[in-house]
């Protein structure tokens, strides 16, 4: 099973860029891999309730150590040039979602032909802790890119269907 979430819900918006909101380019961006999904006759996800906050949705799944869980969010800096795309791990994380999340994180830097970021773990992260994280099985969380940076931005608009089908066939990849 592969839990597919956008990173932020209908009450938060997460962060806000060149006057976009975090949660509605995640949202696009997770229902376009399911549209990947649909379209190769992929049945075996779930995806989250956009009203759900992150411990309603959290306290939903039980995954299990075959599944993955793989959340979606965009980066946001103060500074407008920052750039890049990144892909968060647990602390703990198995040499599988490592894996995984390289995968992931080498499909953002030459779809979007954005810098990488690197892989890094989840005390590298802002937030230190990422409880989404730290679910049973395979686990990742990506920084598409800058919402805060009108480049990636326009990289990402270009190329937001081909990134959505190199996920689709990445988790599927790891899925069997």
């Amino acid at each position: 099973m592969i839990f597919l979430f956008a990173g932020h819900h209908n009450k938060d918006s997460g962060a806000i860029g060149n006057g976009l909101k975090e949660a509605d380019l995640t949202k696009e961006l997770r229902n376009l891999v399911v549209s990947q999904f649909k379209k190769i006759g992929f049945k075996d996800y779930q995806i989250d309730d956009d009203n759900d906050t992150l411990s309603q949705v959290l306290r939903k799944i039980s995954p299990k150590s075959t599944d993955i869980v793989f959340d979606i969010h965009f980066n946001a800096s103060a500074n407008p040039t920052s750039t890049g795309t990144e892909v968060l791990v647990s602390d703990v994380a198995s040499v599988k979602s490592k894996k995984l999340a390289a995968e992931i994180l080498t499909a953002n830097v030459d779809v979007l032909n954005l810098k990488s970021r690197g892989l890094k773990t989840e005390s590298e992260s802002a937030r230190g802790k990422l409880a989404v994280l730290n679910k049973k099985g395979l686990a990742a969380l990506t920084e598409v890119c800058f919402i805060t940076n009108a480049k990636d931005l326009e990289n990402y608009e270009k190329n937001k269907v081909r990134l959505a089908e190199k996920y689709a066939k990445i988790l599927i990849q790891f899925n069997q």
